[in-house]
């Protein structure tokens, strides 16, 4: 590993379309002393949902593992300008020579040894992650104390694989826990593609299977379609662009996969809640309140991250009781691993009549109903606008902030343009984002000077 300790790696992480700069700020931020610019040929259709950023060593790696509005990160190990996809004779030509010549295993290999063991746990397939989730639900109902009274404070593998990245934090990491023996995670690679457009004459499962046995016989590797610890990703784009990478969270899964295991009708994702807290600008002390937290997702990031400490209080509350039965068993996840969220409350209220006194809340952050899984558009076209003036109300005048989600973006119109509203809410910012297979749009208003009443 020694002669490639000081070489630059340039790697692009992924998010939902429509918070690149968001995701682009938490890198900078992360990884402030280490960043240097990038060299890639960063292109539109290779650049959407990605940000491409390169670390002068790999003295951080580990690093990759605590971005919260990443998916997944990828390392480039290989780009070529000169691959005419109209030709096949072309393209197996030049593919094979790219495999036989210019992907550099060593290298490869030695990152790979290098970050195996700071990845997060390993991902759990559907049948052992119902497995699991029947066995939690089961305590759950019977043993309200499950996990709390000194037995069976060993904690299983999805409520290891939600509680992890908090603990990689936490304390400085005292309470996280490291794989230890290389063993349980040996080298097997596979190779998956994607591609842009349609008019290559070569599609992703044929360039998959061509490349991925000339890297085999190139490599010596040994494979693995199932359960591999290094997946390769071939990228075939347009204009005789092609760029191979590393996805550096093959063993673990998606960086998105935290904090929640009892979900909701409406889940979101951690990626967007980080997001939307980032957005926000929180301030030391400041007091974050979602009034429609569902199952504790945004309070429980909130709470969650170290950087924003100290939070007065996170906040969360719902009308569904489910839901804040849920979000109470979420947290307690956090406390079977000695890693307590002690900054976060939860109640059952009324978002149109809350018990807060005027001016008393700092930041409001929540997912509003969509109108499709829960309530109807014509329910939102009511809901909204009430909704909208109760914040104002307990928001704190001049330098309140509430970011709000939604796709029903006429309702949201409606309520914002509302006589009361225009004097209580002025609009900062709105970005339509993919969430899922919704276009959907997120709001940054701030509150005005107008008192309460005078408006």
């Amino acid at each position: 590993m020694s002669k490639f300790t000081d070489r630059e790696l340039t790697f692009y992480a992924t998010c939902p379309t429509g918070l690149e700069d968001l995701l682009e700020k938490e890198i900078q931020e992360l990884f402030s002393g280490t960043i240097l610019p990038v060299s890639l040929t960063i292109s539109r259709e290779n650049s959407k949902g990605k940000v491409f950023f390169t670390l002068k060593n790999s003295s951080e790696l580990q690093k990759i593992h605590l971005l919260r509005i990443a998916g997944h990160v990828v390392w480039v190990v290989y780009e070529h300008h000169d691959i005419d996809w109209q030709n096949r004779v072309d393209i197996d030509a030049k593919l094979k020579k790219i495999a036989d010549e210019s992907i550099e295993y060593d290298f490869i290999k030695a990152i790979w040894e290098k970050n195996i063991l700071n990845q997060l746990s390993s991902k759990l397939s559907n049948e052992e992650f119902e497995r699991e989730k029947k066995h939690l639900e089961s305590k759950r109902y019977v043993d309200k104390k499950y996990g709390l009274t000194g037995k069976g404070m060993e904690l299983n593998g999805i409520e290891k694989k939600a509680v992890e990245r908090h603990l990689r934090t936490y304390k400085n990491g005292e309470s996280a826990w490291y794989e230890t023996e290389r063993e349980n995670r040996p080298f097997l690679y596979k190779l998956e593609t994607d591609r842009f457009g349609k008019k290559q004459k070569i599609d992703s499962m044929e360039n998959s299977i061509a490349m991925g046995g000339w890297i085999q016989d190139a490599s010596g590797w040994p494979f693995s379609m199932k359960t591999p610890t290094l997946e390769m990703k071939a990228y075939i784009g347009e204009e005789k662009y092609f760029r191979m990478g590393v996805l550096m969270t093959t063993h673990s899964g998606g960086l998105f996969w935290r904090n929640i295991l009892y979900f909701g009708k409406t889940p979101l994702k951690m990626t967007i809640c980080a997001a939307m807290i980032k957005l926000a600008d929180i301030q030391p002390g400041e007091v974050l309140y979602d009034p429609m937290c569902g199952v504790g997702s945004i309070p429980i990031e909130a709470a969650s991250t170290e950087t924003m400490n100290p939070l007065c209080l996170s906040i969360g509350s719902d009308n569904w009781e489910k839901s804040i039965e849920s979000f109470r068993d979420n947290c307690r996840t956090f406390e079977r691993a000695k890693a307590k969220l002690t900054s976060i409350q939860m109640a059952n209220m009324d978002a149109t009549n809350l018990p807060f006194r005027n001016g008393t809340i700092d930041v409001i952050i929540t997912d509003m109903p969509f109108g499709k899984r829960i309530g109807t558009k014509e329910l939102n076209r009511e809901l909204y606008g009430t909704f909208l003036t109760e914040l104002g109300r307990v928001t704190k005048c001049g330098s309140g902030r509430a970011v709000l989600l939604t796709s029903d973006r006429q309702a949201m119109s409606n309520a914002v343009s509302s006589k009361v509203n225009v004097g209580l809410w002025k609009q900062v910012h709105s970005r339509m984002i993919n969430h899922g297979n919704l276009r959907t749009k997120v709001y940054l208003m701030k509150r005005t000077d107008n008192e309460w009443g005078a408006v």
